[in-house]
């Protein structure tokens, strides 16, 4: 049963696997810029929703420029600034109904409404009438833009409607982000006057931290209560009337919307006529775009990478232990037979033994449970909001994983005698190996205690804006615990699993919108199936109280995957990165590091000597491996790596530094891919070719892609003790000395082992490999057959 929990466990945990930018509220979509001026102001569009004239792209090409236009409110023929009046109208107003808009040419009904006989920006406040509305009435007049600002009183208007309900006095206003109390003779609905500016308690409600509009307006509460107002310039939704009956309607005008404060801005820019030229104030609108690159991708792609490689080398301990021991017993200390009787012992000891904690070998069956298991729970989160069952099974898998990777190793290595008693030493009970009470030290109860505790508050605290970083450090300790735990005996398995995954992150991205409308790795990645807003609130109710739990404004985010907030992008958001990123190239990168340590006996770095051409073989080595010259005679094809005619040059990298190049290369590919197309990648599509693709290639140049293909042997406990006796021969303390360049009789020292000496005597490192026709041979780096330098 272990290795079915093991494959359904690899399932849940890599589900979500693609690299995506999560769709933050973009509601300020839009600049409005002011000719030679710095202000410049954001505003939410239209054509967010779909209606309205496009707007033009921020950056233009072929050298084009913005075109500028000039400002109007509230002109002369224009009677309120509301907008909500119809060309006709006006001209029957201003010319008391002796002229109709037939009987003028456009330049002569612009000059008697006191509006320019160009394009021009009309600037409205809201009310009187629907957006569509005024959008309809500013474009018969010959607008190209309108922009629609608020004011206080309408929005004080709005929320001391009789009818007004709750949740609209609330998308006007909040009390929890500052109140006041006013005075009792203040006039609270004229908002310009010197007894409503200099009130005490509106300065109170004003100058709150949380108030970030500075802006109060009365509640409706007792005492005159004034609260802080929302000057949020929300999405216009389209609404057809009498006059507006359908969106064409409205096609050849820009709409945008700005804040209060904004609107204030231009106004008294008019006023002023500071920025004035020609007497008029030029306004450019266009679309705003995002930053090109933001740091979190940045940051996403080093965490995943360095989970990789501090994975990569945790999961190769066995292997790593096993060079070590092979290091030491080569440079034991050649005048005592006990240093070196106690080095082979032990690492003899170590060799035949398994690994100490238990270890999942992969097959083809894991591989192909995965793409069934997997597809089958992504389509059911894509349909059914089951999201907070993953956060539970998510948070119970961090108490576990934070206690293997961070707190029981820092327990056990603090100096601190207490720490290490076992206070339930006489308890009997067990449950199997997993509950043994009797082995529990104090060090062990308090790291279970943290894991807990920091887990249980990151699933109280997953709201807020700071739970990505615990969701971030789960996610690493899992990925660590997965590697260090999961393994991939040979190649073949891995084109198998890596292939399948291949595909079914392709599909899940590209193709599933054919069938289910939308990407379901995308939909999955970025909450899943869970509900929207209901109870007839809008969208910018939950924009204002995004944890309001009664109108579902509150969301789970998928945990499965590493999140980092956006820094620059002014959309906000996050950054995504499935797990299954990290660990499923992870697994091969595993593998290449266990196979290094085990032929290379070291990952980074080259072997010595790094030239020189090389042949032979030298009879300490044939004595060291028991191999005679018959029994290793593939041996002699060492370079054979290389490929072809470089047989006779040695290995210098070791295929875990190179796959390492190639993760890190498909990652940035990956995010190079979201930056230029603007929406979620398979992230797989493009580590795959870099690390499966990379191995094949390099082993097949190298002649070792059929061993690694079948498994290589020397990953096998006890490898090292069948070659010994299927050669016949093994090593003893005379084998182990003369490796030295030494002598039990040193006067009958061979010039050749002399030579060896003087190389380990010049400090160069011993690799400790293991013969194999992968491992790189010299006097001075290798335990096989050494080959002479010319």
């Amino acid at each position: 049963m272990a290795p079915l929990v093991r494959a359904l466990l690899l399932s849940a945990l890599v589900v979500v696997s693609c690299a995506a930018t999560n769709p933050a509220n973009s509601i300020l979509s839009a600049v409005v810029n002011v000719k030679k001026s710095e202000a410049v102001f954001y505003a939410s569009s239209a054509a967010e929703e779909d209606w309205g004239a496009s707007l033009e792209a921020q950056k233009l090409k072929d050298g084009e420029k913005h075109a500028f236009y000039p400002l109007v409110y509230n002109a002369t023929g224009l009677g309120n600034g509301y907008g909500c009046m119809p060309k006709q109208e006006l001209l029957n107003t201003t010319s008391s109904g002796n002229l109709s808009a037939s009987s003028l040419s456009g330049p002569a009904s612009a000059a008697l409404l006191g509006l320019p006989d160009e394009p021009f920006v009309l600037l409205v406040d809201r009310g009187g009438c629907t957006f569509a509305e005024k959008a309809y009435y500013a474009q018969e007049l010959g607008a190209a833009v309108l922009i629609v600002t608020d004011t206080l009183e309408q929005l004080y208007n709005r929320s001391s409607k009789v009818d007004a309900t709750e949740e609209e006095k609330q998308m006007e206003f909040s009390c929890s982000r500052g109140s006041g109390k006013a005075a009792w003779n203040a006039d609270i609905t004229d908002f310009t006057s010197p007894s409503w500016e200099d009130d005490v308690g509106v300065r109170s409600c004003r100058g709150n931290s949380k108030c970030a509009s500075h802006m109060c307006v009365p509640s409706g509460g007792p005492n005159k209560q004034v609260c802080c107002a929302w000057d949020i310039p929300d999405l216009m939704g389209f609404g057809t009337t009498d006059v507006v009956t359908d969106k064409s309607l409205v096609n050849d005008i820009v709409v945008v919307r700005i804040s209060i404060a904004d609107g204030d801005s231009l106004k008294e820019m008019l006023v002023t006529g500071s920025e004035n030229e020609d007497g008029q104030l030029l306004i450019s609108v266009y679309e705003r775009d995002p930053p090109v690159m933001d740091p979190a991708q940045v940051i996403l792609w080093i965490v995943a990478c360095a989970t990789v490689l501090v994975g990569s080398y945790k999961g190769a301990a066995y292997e790593r232990t096993k060079a070590q021991l092979k290091a030491a017993l080569i440079a034991a200390d050649a005048t005592s037979s006990d240093a070196i009787a106690q080095a082979r012992v032990a690492y003899e000891e170590h060799d035949e033994q398994a690994p100490e904690q238990e270890q999942l070998d992969l097959n083809s069956w894991h591989a192909l449970a995965f793409l069934v298991v997997g597809s089958g729970f992504l389509v059911l989160l894509f349909f059914v909001n089951v999201v907070i069952v993953v956060v539970v099974l998510f948070g119970i898998g961090a108490v576990s994983a934070t206690f293997q990777v961070i707190w029981e190793p820092l327990m056990r290595r603090l100096p601190v005698n207490f720490l290490h008693k076992l206070p339930w030493r006489d308890v009997m009970w067990q449950w199997e190996d997993l509950l043994v009470p009797a082995a529990w030290s104090v060090g062990d109860l308090l790291a279970l205690a943290l894991s807990f505790g920091i887990t249980l508050f990151w699933f109280l605290a997953r709201f807020q804006s700071y739970s990505w970083i615990f969701q971030d450090l789960f996610g690493v300790c899992f990925c660590l615990v997965f590697l260090r735990t999961a393994r991939l005996p040979n190649l073949k398995v891995a084109t198998v699993l890596l292939v399948l995954v291949f595909m079914y992150d392709v599909f899940m991205v590209f193709i599933s919108p054919y069938i289910f409308k939308e990407s379901v790795m995308i939909k999955v990645a970025t909450g899943g199936a869970q509900s929207t807003a209901t109870g007839g609130v809008s969208s910018g109710y939950c924009l204002r109280y995004p944890t309001d739990t009664q109108h579902d404004c509150r969301s789970e985010w998928m945990p499965i995957l590493l999140r980092v907030p956006k820094v620059l992008d002014w959309r906000s958001g996050y950054s995504l990165l499935g797990l299954g990123d990290i660990v499923l190239p992870g697994l091969l990168l595993v593998f290449c590091a266990r196979y290094d340590y085990a032929t290379r006996g070291q990952l980074f770095g080259r072997l010595s000597p790094p030239h020189g051409k090389m042949f032979g073989r030298h009879p300490i080595s044939d004595a060291l491996n028991g191999s005679s010259a018959a029994g290793n005679r593939d041996l002699d094809m060492s370079g054979a790596e290389l490929g072809g005619a470089k047989q006779h040059y040695p290995c210098r990298r070791g295929l875990f530094c190179l796959l390492m190049w190639g993760y890190t290369i498909g990652l940035l590919l990956a995010n190079i891919a979201v930056v230029t197309t603007g929406s979620g990648q398979p992230a797989l599509m493009y580590l795959v070719p870099c690390t499966l693709g990379l191995l094949a290639i390099v082993g097949w140049r190298r002649g070792i892609l059929n061993k690694l293909w079948e498994g290589p042997p020397e990953l096998i406990p006890g490898y090292a003790r069948r070659e010994s006796n299927s050669s016949g021969g093994g090593l003893d303390i005379n084998d182990a000395t003369r490796l030295r360049g030494l002598s039990l009789e040193p006067s009958k020292a061979p010039t050749s082992e002399l030579a060896l000496l003087q190389q380990q005597q010049s400090g160069t490192p011993v690799s400790a490999s293991y013969a194999s026709e992968d491992t790189p041979m010299s006097l001075t780096t290798t335990s096989g057959p050494a080959l002479r330098q010319v």
